[in-house]
Formats: C-alpha cells, structure tokens, sequence
C-alpha cells in the first residue's frame, strides 16, 4: 500500500516531465542516425520504450511512501483486475463510436479492413498499434496521474498531464526535419487525444481500457476529413460524422467512475 502526496507538486511535475523526457529521449540516443523505419531499429526501439516503461513503475515503487489502507503501486497506474471489463467496454465502445463516421466514409470508398490488419501483421504494424499505444499511456497517463492526483484532483490533473504528451512531440522538428506547422499541429492533436484518454484513466483507474482505445486510434488513423467534400455520397458521410460525434458525446458520459479500492 502506497501513496505519492508526499511529493511536492513542482517535484511531482519535474518528474512527469522526466519520465516523458526519459521516454522520447532515449529512442534518439540509443537509435540516432538509424532509419526508423528498419526492422531491426523498431525492434530495438520497442524495446527500449518498453524497458522505459518498466523502468517508471520501478521508479515509483522506489518513491512511493507506505500507507496503511492505500491502494498498491500497481494499483495507482492502473493495473489491476477489479472491474475490468467495464473499464475495457467503455473507453473502447466510447472510442469506437468517435469513428463511425470515419468507418463509413472508408467503406463506401471501397477500403478493406482486412486489407490493413494484414497490412499491419509485421513490426511496423506492431510497433504503431501495439507497442506505442501500450507504452504512451502507461508512461505519459497511469504513472504521471497518479503524481498529480494527490495535489491538483482529477479534473486538473487531465488537464495538466496531457499537454506533456503533446510538447513531446516537438522532437520531430529537430531530428525528422518535420515543417514546424505540421510539428504544431501534430502537439495539439496529440494534446487534445491526452485529455480524452487521461479523462478516461481518472474516471476508470485503469490502463488497459484507454491502452487499447490508442490503439483502434492509431490503426484507425486521423479521420480523412478533406476527402469529404469530394465523396460520392458526401451527405451520407457527413450524416455517419454528425451521428458518431453525437453518439461519442452522450458515451463519453456515461464512462463508470470505478473507485481504486
């Protein structure tokens, strides 16, 4: 049993910021001048971003202080197996909901699911929707949650943690030569996905469930928007937008707020 509101908040933050830095930095240093797209390099890279993660929770075994009563370390980063399957259900049904209009839109143009999950099947495929997603969320939300909670609560925790996330992704300027507008929308993008996710790890407690809502995100891809107007059956495709939304907001609601003990 354990608790982290010993740790003064500046402190509890400069740690957040560590383990992100820790997190992007060590792909570059311990891959750089390497083509990130080899196979060899993105199965060293996961890795490493495995071994970070691993190397987090340890961290927070270590500062972590005793208390009688309070939930485990693992527990804190949600993992754990009490409710579950409901911490599962909804972030993934919630999740999937966002993307139906997306779906639709990708049907009528004639794309193969199939077609992308073999696709998928090799590292790269597994690096971008498994690896990743897994990785990202236990990192950036269930190890530095639980260092804010104690002191900010949970709304300003959801708000604060994800834009670390986002500002994580400036790295791509400096070492892939990414234009600095695509860089800053990507931050923004990243950020407002941290809040979803780091909304549904404050209500649920868990990380499997928003792990693998990342996950369907990263296979489903940022939704085609500028092909829109351009369908063939565009009114369809905006309806199947507006109803997904729609539906993502009355789901997103009813998210369970399942308590750690």
């Amino acid at each position: 049993m354990a608790t982290f509101a010993h740790i003064p908040l500046p402190a509890s933050f400069a740690l957040c910021v560590g383990m992100g830095s820790a997190y992007i930095g060590s792909l570059y240093y311990f891959t750089r001048g390497e083509d990130r797209q080899n196979k060899r390099t993105v199965q060293k890279r996961s890795a490493i971003v495995v071994a970070v993660a691993a190397g987090c929770a340890t961290f927070l075994h270590f500062i972590a202080q005793p208390e009688a009563g309070a939930p485990s370390v693992w527990e804190h980063v949600g993992v754990r197996s009490k409710d579950l399957g409901m911490a599962v259900l909804f972030p993934l049904a919630t999740t999937m909901v966002f993307y139906f209009g997306p779906f639709v839109q990708d049907r009528l143009s004639g794309y193969s699911f199939w077609r992308e999950i073999v696709d998928n099947c090799d590292w790269n495929g597994f690096r971008d929707v498994l690896i990743a997603p897994f990785t990202e969320e236990f990192v950036f939300r269930a190890c530095m949650m639980p260092l804010l909670l104690p002191h900010l609560g949970v709304t300003a925790s959801v708000w604060l943690c994800p834009p670390i996330f986002g500002l994580a992704h400036i790295h791509h300027y400096f070492t892939g030569g990414v234009p600095i507008p695509v860089v800053l929308l990507q931050s923004v993008y990243t950020t407002v996905f941290g809040w979803y996710t780091a909304f549904l790890f404050g209500r649920t407690n868990h990380v499997v469930g928003i792990a693998l809502s990342h996950c369907f995100c990263n296979f489903m891809g940022a939704p085609n928007l500028p092909a829109i107007p351009k369908h063939r059956y565009k009114k369809t495709v905006i309806a199947t937008y507006l109803l997904g939304l729609a539906g993502f907001i009355y789901m997103v609601r009813q998210v369970p707020s399942l308590p750690l003990q």
